[in-house]
């Protein structure tokens, strides 16, 4: 299974959570790390909730 991901925004009001997020996720495991506030768990959300 792949998963393309292709210009992906997202935005809580005017505060940019996600901006022009590209990405293909082949089979395996994957961990996201980042600093807090960089749209992790935004990120995890819109994923989970469009499959």
């Amino acid at each position: 299974m792949t998963l393309d991901i292709s210009h992906l925004t997202h935005t809580y009001g005017k505060k940019v959570a996600l901006s022009d997020f590209n990405w293909r996720f082949e089979n395996g495991f994957y961990g996201v790390l980042g600093p807090n506030g960089a749209g992790k768990t935004t990120l995890m959300k819109l994923i989970s909730d469009s499959i």
